[in-house]
């Protein structure tokens, strides 16, 4: 144990429209004049004689032939129309299928809009809500008795357990603290195993920078990771890099980022320009006041129900006051 005197998620509907209206008007002939009629007379013998030999081309056209060329070169009556070709008509069909993808599209960017914004909104209260939660010091209520050291709040980034269990663990310690180290690696995870896992305990942490300025500062990094929600994650970084050293780890700012890497804090930047700028040092300072005047002088230093117990025991020389004080509560005692 550490004691102060130690300090360091289309078809189209085209109508037809049919045969043309309206028939050809054919050429009308009149009956022959005398002249015709001689010439007609005059040839009508020559075609009885049996004449086959045909006649020689001489450039001039008969009548008869006149006629034929007017019925054949009679054009087409002008009043027949052109046949349309037919054109597509809009489905309605089709149409509305149109609106009802555009009213979609519409509603659903109004939907990821709000989601975006709603999300927005929930990470910056949760970013305001961890950042004041990381300047949290007991105890919980004004001091009239060890019965108000334990805090008890909702969103405590310190607290492992039901904020309702019958029973709180409320531990001083410090981040430099060598037998700190030997309760957080080889006692806590037994007693959170046993305890903390079944609702019966809560656990606490609370600052007690003993031994020294890489106290303190190790301190303020602590709270620095909870402002990002990783404290428990960065305390178990630190002090397993301890359990292999003798003494006082002496962890530098670089130890300290390295250690709130591998917790999987997310903004590094942040996170070493807090602990650099000396966020939560004033912090640190009142809770390490409240631990003096509660009369720790040592850590770690544990109050367990109204029970004060120091040193880093094992699990089972804790278990029996843990157990003591739940049968007290009136809970039942764990195996």
């Amino acid at each position: 144990m550490t004691s102060t005197d130690k300090s360091a998620p289309n078809e189209g509907a085209g109508e037809d429209i049919g045969d043309a209206a309206g028939a050809s008007n054919a050429a009308g002939h009149g009956e022959p004049t005398t002249g015709e009629a001689s010439k007609a007379q005059a040839a009508a013998p020559a075609a009885e004689s049996g004449a086959d030999a045909p006649a020689a081309h001489s450039g001039a056209e008969t009548p008869a032939a006149d006629a034929q060329a007017s019925e054949a070169q009679v054009p087409e009556s002008s009043n027949a129309p052109e046949t349309e070709e037919a054109q597509p008509q809009p489905s309605r069909l089709s149409s509305s299928w149109g609106w009802i993808a555009v009213v979609s599209a519409i509603a659903l960017l109004a939907a990821v809009g709000v989601a975006s914004w709603g999300l927005g909104y929930w990470q910056a209260q949760t970013k305001a809500q961890q950042t004041q939660a990381a300047h949290i010091v007991g105890p919980g209520n004004t001091l009239t008795g060890l019965q108000d050291i334990p805090r008890r709040i909702d969103g405590d980034p310190f607290a492992l357990g039901p904020v309702d269990a019958p029973v709180v663990i409320s531990e001083f310690s410090d981040f430099e603290c060598p037998f700190c180290a030997v309760y957080a690696n080889q006692t806590e995870p037994e007693i959170l195993e046993r305890y903390v896992t079944s609702g019966k305990v809560r656990l606490e942490w609370n600052d007690m920078p003993i031994n020294g300025p890489n106290a303190h500062l190790a301190a303020q990094a602590g709270r620095a990771a909870a402002a990002q929600g990783k404290f428990w994650e960065f305390k178990h970084e630190l002090y397993a890099a301890a359990k292999d050293k003798q003494g006082h780890p002496n962890n530098s700012l670089e130890d300290l980022v390295g250690f709130a890497r591998q917790a999987g804090v997310q903004d590094l930047d942040r996170f070493r320009h807090e602990v650099e700028d000396g966020t939560y040092g004033a912090t640190v300072d009142r809770a390490l006041a409240v631990g003096s005047m509660l009369g720790v002088n040592g850590t770690p230093t544990f109050l367990i129900g109204d029970k004060v117990v120091s040193g880093a025991l094992p699990a089972d020389e804790l278990a029996k006051t843990i157990d003591a004080q739940l049968d007290k509560a009136g809970a039942p005692a764990q195996d």
